[in-house]
């Protein structure tokens, strides 16, 4: 005798058959994708199932010190949260995330300007591609080398702009605050560049005006951002509520910076207008830049502004503690005056603001091996450092770090910090010693196989376009400088008082002409 059994029973029998084959897939699955995460030990025991942990950290400043010291004790790779790690080791870590150009995470959309991209904030490998192709003709090593504008443009700021503030400084008797007054010099080197002198602004004489926009830079990134960067599904979610995260002076500065960014771009508009009409335009008045990338207007400002962040975060700020570490060590600053001296730098060598001298061009300044040396320690020791997040890419496991199967989508960051101040690669890492860099029986810059690499502008296809930019500027403005002066401490109380780099930093230092440099006033 057969026994019926009910249709109701059949359903319910294939539900659970059904729901148990779905759960079993998503079991393997997940211990398919996530077997390489379970074998990275974890910077806390929340870590594997919750992304409270670092959260908790990136909202209140501390990220770098936490997963510092979750390295020290676990070793080159972390796990920070469920679907997160942490690396700091170059070979088999940062060179396979990094040079492979491993896409972006949604952190860098609060980088646009103008709603638009551009080469920090875009994701994608396409969107970067098409970003970096604008522009990095003007960046390239040989377009900086053979321009005829670049080195007329910094000349003029030097020699008309800064020198000028240096000597009133030493008139009056006064220490010179550097931050403020490098963050200027800085921001002019890079705006007149891409906008020309004519059009540009003049930081470096105008300290309110740098006050002001360094403000207003400040509270456009505000510490708010954290929610836009890190939980941007709760931002908006709480956003669709009526609660906005962002402080209302984050919009009343963007719009100051993009505003401000669009009037200068205007004034670059009417010199290249200029041009088209065959009118007489200064070299360093022509706005090479603007000229390369005019064709699209929002973007153009977009790339500009984020370039601008850089003059803040890098070149301002390492400029500034590299004088600082010079002050700092006599010794190795009077090697550092001797070197270049030979460049015809001193003011009593210029006669005039169209007299650039011949012995100072770019392929002069790299050439000077003590000269380079001082900026890579400087940039070595950059005083912070940020995540640079990347996403492990879609479709297939990567192995990072020496540990297999990490699963696609998951996210890695690596601060420069970790490869900088590791002390199994850097002996000391802490101090700044220039002669690292240096062969000692030569006395020529050490081959790049020779030293742990330097990751101040990343490495790969994302590298920093700025960066031959950044090494001339840097060197142009440093030979300069210790052309004319001589740098001691001054209020050394002050040093690390506040985080390096923010808008309560301070570093003062004295000035001393050098063979006669008083003597001599800048009156182009």
């Amino acid at each position: 005798m057969s026994v019926l059994i009910p249709n109701h029973y059949s359903a319910t029998a294939a539900l659970i058959y059904v729901s148990f084959v779905c759960l079993a897939s998503i079991v393997h699955l997940y211990r398919k994708f996530s077997a390489g995460l379970s074998r990275v030990p974890p910077a806390h025991w929340t870590c594997a199932f919750s992304p409270l942990w670092i959260l908790w950290h990136r909202y209140h400043g501390t990220e770098l010190k936490a997963v510092l010291a979750a390295h020290q004790k676990l070793g080159k790779i972390v796990r920070v949260g469920p679907r997160e790690i942490s690396i700091s080791d170059f070979e088999t870590g940062v060179a396979q995330v990094y040079n492979a150009g491993f896409e972006k995470p949604h952190y860098f959309d609060f980088f646009q300007y103008y709603g638009q991209l551009n080469s920090f904030a875009s994701k994608t490998r396409a969107d970067h591609a098409a970003c970096r192709k604008r522009i990095s003709p003007s960046y390239s090593k040989s377009t900086l080398f053979n321009s005829k504008s670049l080195p007329k443009i910094i000349h003029k700021i030097v020699y008309q702009r800064l020198v000028p503030v240096l000597q009133d400084h030493v008139k009056a008797g006064e220490p010179v605050q550097l931050l403020p007054l490098f963050y200027a010099a800085s921001l002019d080197v890079l705006n007149c560049y891409i906008l020309g002198i004519a059009s540009g602004p003049n930081f470096t004489q105008d300290p309110d005006l740098t006050e002001t926009w360094l403000r207003h830079y400040e509270n456009r990134y505000a510490p708010q951002s954290f929610w836009l960067q890190e939980v941007p599904w709760l931002a908006q979610g709480l956003g669709r509520l009526g609660w906005d995260v962002m402080p209302r002076v984050h919009y009343t500065s963007t719009k100051w910076v993009e505003d401000w960014m669009l009037e200068h771009c205007d004034r670059a508009e009417t010199v290249y207008q200029e041009m088209l009409r065959g009118e007489d335009v200064a070299l360093e008045d022509v706005p090479v830049v603007y000229h390369q990338i005019r064709k699209s207007m929002s973007k153009l400002e977009s790339e500009n502004a984020n370039f601008l962040a850089g003059a803040r975060e890098v070149f301002g700020m390492v400029l500034s503690y590299a004088i600082y570490y010079i002050a700092q060590h006599p010794k190795q600053q009077a090697r550092l005056q001797r070197e270049v001296s030979r460049l015809g730098l001193h003011l009593s060598q210029q006669h005039g603001a169209d007299d650039f001298p011949a012995a100072a061009t770019p392929q002069a300044i790299e050439s000077l091996s003590y000269l380079q040396a001082v900026i890579n320690e400087s940039l070595r020791m950059r005083p912070n450092s940020t995540p640079l997040p990347r996403i492990t890419p879609k479709g297939k496991p990567v192995s990072i770090s020496g540990v297999d199967d990490i699963p696609p989508g998951t996210r890695v960051n690596c601060f420069q910090w970790f490869l900088h101040r590791d002390p199994t690669l850097w002996p000391e890492p802490d101090k700044w010693m220039p002669e690292r860099w240096l062969d000692e029986k030569t006395g020529l810059l050490k081959q790049a196989g020779e030293l742990p690499p330097l990751w101040a502008f990343v490495t790969g296809p994302r590298s920093c376009v700025g960066a031959q930019l950044t090494y001339y500027s840097f060197g142009y403005m440093l030979a300069s400088l210790f052309a004319n002066f001589g740098v001691e401490v001054a209020r050394p109380e002050t040093y690390l008082r506040h985080s390096p780099g923010s808008l309560e930093d301070e570093l003062h230092v004295t000035l001393q002409p050098v063979g006669g440099s008083d003597e001599k006033e800048v009156c182009y």
